[in-house]
């Protein structure tokens, strides 16, 4: 018998056991938002645009390496969170040495190519001479930095499968604090780029210890010894990956690709300026995404109980809260991108407003879709998610590449868009066709969230004119306040709103209202 005490989820209902994960995944992801928000203008004003070009290319060089774990982390989660729900604690224990053994060697691997080629991989992008050696010094470190990385998502899986994502997301809230203090004492410091990869590698070294430390102490059944390696486990995760595994290129295309393309084809600048544009974007399909963090291994325990008609409500209750969070979200960041670009990094950064505004279209449609892959990864669907990359990757590479030499940066900004649109209809039409329900069950959200959020933004737009009438103090103190107001007001009037056009229902206000003091 286990002595991992797990009562805290275990033994709540599915949906508070939901919100609660859901909760402590917004705080965990909220910090690391937060913490790149407050860091981004700093990291600028000490080090650059230039070489914030560079660090750009860095972060997006670490995402890469993460395309050879093979996806291992839904397979992991999902299997975890089974074994356990069926109390198999001897395929628990084979599971996670198997697994810890992968991401080791993989470490290991990555950590040898890394260094080797490190000069190869700067060379395929347009690096000035005065900043090469200082470059190849971040990217070498970085290979280091991301091994203990990988180590630390492996036990963070475990975590997650195992439905404890308050202990991950406290590990997450910890390392923010920590990076930002770091990040703060380095630049201050005068070590420049030199600095902030020194202190990303000290960051992953914290979580990796950390992480291990609680996973071990949650879940002492397990015990660490390389030679429970399973072959049939290890089958059945890799089997399980590698058909999610082409999700996650064309999750990298998507979301890093194009800042390689524009580091290869154009500058360092417009590296920096896509960089700044897609962080709004990607920080508000982030949290928007928050809802559906702990799907998978809630709609895994689901499945195992073979009650598809309590999936599909689940799926659609869950799709019907991410569209009525989202769409508003996305609207007001694309109608107001340059004044939130002007409150959070000032002037001189108009080339990043229309990156903001064209992939916010495209984000908005993938977060649409997000309750789509996630349930289909939850019941062992991932082909689903692996038919739509091998549709979209190459299409967004093709789309990117003609488009930035013919356009620029504008190029790089509609190739993604229009490609993310395409796949994301694609793959929400396969689901609907292998579960046998009508597409109109999730279409019919969108109308009334649509039109409320449109009136809520238009009831706004007139304190644009408070920027220079009755205000005193900088430009970005100034958009900050306007900004501020503005949003007060789409809040407020877009609830009003949606509650007036009867979105939502008994079953919907019973389980909001009925779960306040959770959220207290």
């Amino acid at each position: 018998m286990d002595n991992f005490n797990n009562k805290q989820t275990q033994g709540l209902p599915m949906p508070q056991k939901v919100l609660r994960n859901t909760l402590y995944h917004a705080a965990g992801i909220g910090s690391l938002i937060l913490s790149s928000l407050l860091l981004t203008p700093y990291i600028i004003h000490y080090i650059g645009v230039k070489r914030f070009g560079i660090w750009a290319i860095v972060n997006t060089l670490i995402a890469y390496f993460g395309f050879f774990d093979l996806s291992m982390e839904t397979p992991i989660v999902k299997y975890v969170s089974e074994f356990y729900a069926l109390r198999d604690f001897l395929k628990l224990n084979k599971l996670f040495n198997t697994a810890l053994f992968f991401y080791f060697v993989i470490a290991v691997l990555i950590a040898s190519l890394g260094g080797m080629f490190a000069n190869v991989i700067l060379g395929f992008f347009t690096i000035p001479a005065g900043l090469y050696k200082e470059s190849l010094f971040v990217i070498r470190w970085a290979v280091i930095a991301f091994c203990c990385f990988s180590i630390y998502c492996f036990f963070a899986y475990v975590l997650i499968g195992l439905q404890r994502l308050d202990i991950k997301n406290k590990i997450l809230i910890a390392s923010s604090i920590i990076n930002v203090l770091g990040t703060i004492f380095v630049l201050k410091s005068g070590y420049g780029l030199r600095g902030l990869i020194i202190n990303y590698l000290f960051v992953t070294l914290f979580l990796s210890i950390l992480a291990a430390t609680m996973t071990f102490r949650k879940l002492p059944s397990v015990t660490l010894n390389p030679f429970n390696f399973d072959k049939a486990i290890f089958r059945k995760l890799l089997s399980f990956g590698i058909k999610l595994h082409l999700a996650k290129l064309a999750f990298l295309i998507h979301f890093h690709f194009d800042k390689m393309l524009l580091a290869r084809f154009l500058n360092l600048a417009m590296v920096a300026f896509y960089d700044l544009g897609s962080k709004i974007t990607f920080t508000i399909r982030r949290l928007s995404l928050l809802l559906v963090g702990a799907i998978v291994p809630a709609a895994s325990e689901i499945d195992a109980t073979g009650d598809r008609t309590v999936l599909y409500k689940f799926y659609l209750r869950g799709s019907k809260y991410l569209i009525a969070a989202s769409v508003p979200l996305f609207l007001f960041v694309i109608f107001n991108a340059r004044l939130i670009l002007t409150a959070w990094l000032g002037e001189g950064y108009a080339a990043s407003v229309v990156v903001i505004q064209i992939l916010g279209i495209g984000y908005l449609m993938d977060v649409v879709t997000g309750m789509v892959f996630t349930t289909a990864a939850g019941i062992g669907k991932p082909e689903f998610e692996m038919k739509r990359s091998l549709l979209v990757a190459p299409l967004n590479i093709i789309l990117s590449i003609v488009l930035i030499l013919k356009i620029g940066l504008i190029g790089a900004c509609v190739g993604t868009a229009i490609s993310l649109i395409i796949g994301d209809i694609f793959l929400f039409k396969m689901f609907h066709r292998y579960l046998k329900k009508p597409a109109k069950d999730i279409i019919n959200f969108l109308g009334k969230p649509l039109l409320a959020a449109v009136i809520a933004v238009v009831l706004s737009m007139p304190f644009n004119n408070f920027m220079h009438f009755g205000l005193s103090g900088s430009l970005r103190v100034n958009s900050l306040i306007i900004l501020f107001i503005k949003a007060l007001i789409c809040c407020i009037a877009y609830i009003i709103i949606i509650v007036y056009l009867k979105f939502f229902d008994a079953r919907d206000r019973e389980l909001i209202l009925g779960r306040l003091p959770i959220i207290k």
